[in-house]
C-alpha cells in the first residue's frame, strides 16, 4: 500500500494561527454593510475551522433584508448590497429573499440610463465585483456597459485586493472571461507600487477561483501564500476575510516536511508510476495476443491468400504458436518491469515462465491448433 504525505501537524499549527490572526482583524459590528457581507461569504467559503465567523456574520443578511425593504432606491448603494447579499446567500446554500435578484435588474437598468459619473458604480472595482457576483449567484447575465466599466478600471492602477475581488466576480462570467486576464495580471503585479495587504488578495484569487489557474504561474502562487503565511497580519477588514478563506481551506492540506521526507516521496511515486506503467503495457499487449488466438482461423485464411496456398494448417499452427508464445512472454516482462520499478531482481518463476512457459506455450498452441 503507498504512503502519502500527510497534512503534519506543524503545517496545521501555521495556518492556524493565520486563520486566528485574521479573525481579529475582520470587519467590527460598526463596520459597513458591504463589508459585514463580503466577510460572511469569505467565511461560509471558507468551511468548518471558521464556522463561528460565519455566526458571527450571519445577522448581516437579516440586516440588509431590513435595509433593502425600508430604504431601497435604485442607485449603487443599494446595487452592491443586493448584489453582495445574493452572492452570500448563495455561499451559505441558503435561498435569498425572493425579490432581490429583481430589484438588482431594476437598479441596473436605472444606473444603465444615467450619465456616467466619477461616483457611479464603474469607478469603484468593489461595487462592481458585489454586483457582478450577485448576478452570477442569481443566474443573471452581466450587461455589456457593467462589463465596459469593469475593463476601464482595469486601465487604472488599483491595489491589488481591489483587482482580485474584480478577477474573481468576472471568472464567474462567461461573458467577462476576457477581461479575466488582465485583472488577475493587476493583482498580481510585481512592481514597487503595491499595498501591505497584497499577499493575502492574491493567495484568495488563487485559491478562491479555479477559473484563474490557467493565467497564473505556480511560483507567483507560491510566493503569494508563503508571503501571506509569513506576515500574517492584514490591515483592512476586507482582507483579513480574503486570508480568513484561503487558509481555512489551506488548514489540513499543506505538508511541512524534511527535504529528505520529500524526495523519498518523490522517488516511492516515480516506482509506483513505472510499475503501473509496465502493468498498463502488459495488459494492452496481453488483449491484442488474446484477440488474435479468438479470430485464429480469419488470420490463417488471410495469410494463405497472400501467399496463394490452399492449405491453412501450416500458417494457423504457427500463428497459434506465435501468439501464445508472445503472451506468456509479455506476461513474464510485465512482471520484471515492475520488479525493476521497485528495484528489484525479476522473481524467479517468472524467469521460468519468460524462459520455459514461452516455448511450452508455443509448442502447445502449435500442436493442438
Amino acid at each position: 500500500m503507498s504512503r502519502a504525505l500527510h497534512p503534519s501537524p506543524e503545517a496545521e499549527a501555521a495556518v492556524l494561527a493565520v486563520v486566528q490572526r485574521a479573525q481579529e482583524r475582520l470587519p467590527d459590528r460598526d463596520a459597513p454593510l458591504l463589508e459585514r457581507l463580503f466577510a460572511l461569504e469569505c467565511a461560509a467559503r471558507g468551511g468548518r475551522a471558521v464556522a463561528p465567523a460565519v455566526e458571527r456574520y450571519r445577522d448581516a443578511l437579516r440586516e440588509a433584508e431590513w435595509w433593502l425593504d425600508e430604504t431601497w432606491e435604485p442607485d449603487v448603494p443599494h446595487a452592491a448590497v443586493v448584489g453582495q447579499a445574493l452572492s452570500a446567500a448563495k455561499a451559505l446554500d441558503r435561498t435569498p429573499t425572493s425579490n432581490w435578484p429583481a430589484l438588482l435588474e431594476q437598479a441596473l437598468k436605472a444606473l444603465e440610463r444615467r450619465s456616467p459619473t466619477r461616483f457611479g458604480i464603474g469607478g469603484d472595482p468593489a461595487l462592481l465585483a458585489a454586483v457582478l457576483r450577485g448576478l452570477d449567484a442569481a443566474d443573471l447575465n452581466a450587461p455589456e456597459w457593467l462589463l465596459a466599466d469593469a475593463a476601464a478600471v482595469l486601465e487604472e492602477r488599483r491595489s491589488a485586493e481591489a483587482t482580485a475581488e474584480l478577477a474573481d466576480a468576472l471568472a464567474r462570467h462567461p461573458s467577462g472571461q476576457t477581461l479575466v486576464s488582465s485583472a488577475v495580471s493587476a493583482a498580481f503585479r510585481g512592481d514597487d507600487w503595491t499595498d501591505v495587504d497584497a499577499p493575502y488578495a492574491r493567495w484568495w484569487l488563487a485559491s478562491r477561483r479555479k477559473e484563474v489557474d490557467h493565467h497564473l504561474s505556480t511560483r507567483a502562487v507560491d510566493d503569494a501564500r508563503l508571503q501571506a503565511l509569513v506576515a500574517a497580519d492584514p490591515l483592512d477588514g476586507k482582507a483579513a476575510a480574503m486570508v480568513l478563506e484561503a487558509a481555512s481551506q489551506a488548514a489540513g492540506q499543506l505538508v511541512i516536511a524534511s527535504t529528505d521526507t520529500l524526495s523519498a516521496e518523490r522517488s516511492r511515486e516515480e516506482r509506483r508510476t513505472r510499475a503501473a506503467l509496465a502493468g498498463y503495457r502488459g495488459a494492452f499487449l496481453s488483449a491484442l495476443f488474446v484477440v488474435g488466438l479468438f479470430v485464429l482461423n480469419d488470420l490463417a485464411h488471410a495469410l494463405a491468400s497472400v501467399v496463394s496456398a490452399s492449405n491453412e494448417q501450416p500458417f494457423r499452427q504457427a500463428l497459434a504458436g506465435a501468439l501464445a508464445a508472445a503472451l506468456a512472454f509479455t506476461f513474464a516482462e510485465s512482471i520484471a518491469g515492475a520488479a525493476r520499478a521497485y528495484g528489484r531482481e525479476q522473481p524467479r518463476w517468472a524467469k521460468g515462465v519468460e524462459v520455459v512457459g514461452t516455448v511450452v506455450a508455443g509448442a502447445i498452441a502449435a500442436a493442438v491448433a
